[in-house]
C-alpha cells in the first residue's frame, strides 16, 4: 500500500523587528538550537527558496516595498512567509 499524498502549507506574516529572527531560524545560522533540541542540521541541504533573496530578509521586504511605492506604519506586515512541508515530493525527492 502506497502512503496517502498530503501537503502541510503554512503562512505567517511578520512585522520589521520579527524579520531578523524568522531569517536566523530559516537560514538555520546557529550551530544549535537549545530551544528545540530536535532540529536535524544534517537536513539543512533539503531546504530551498522559491525565490532566493538577493540580500537580508528585512533589506530586501524594504526593497520590494520602495519598488511598489507603498507606505508603511510601525505596525505594518512587511514580510509573508510560506511553507510547503512536502515541497521534496514534488521534485522526487520524499521527505519522512
Amino acid at each position: 500500500m502506497s502512503k496517502p499524498q498530503f501537503a502541510i502549507l503554512r503562512f505567517a506574516k511578520y512585522k520589521g523587528p520579527e524579520i531578523s529572527n524568522i531569517e536566523s531560524h530559516n537560514e538555520r545560522t546557529k550551530e544549535k538550537y537549545a530551544s528545540n533540541p530536535d532540529v536535524d542540521t544534517s537536513r539543512i541541504y533539503l531546504n530551498f527558496h522559491l525565490v532566493t533573496p538577493q540580500r537580508k530578509y528585512r533589506a530586501e521586504a524594504e526593497k520590494q516595498i520602495a519598488e511598489a511605492c507603498c507606505r508603511t506604519r510601525s505596525d505594518s506586515v512587511q514580510l509573508v512567509e510560506a511553507l510547503d512541508r512536502n515541497a521534496g515530493v514534488l521534485q522526487g525527492q520524499e521527505k519522512s
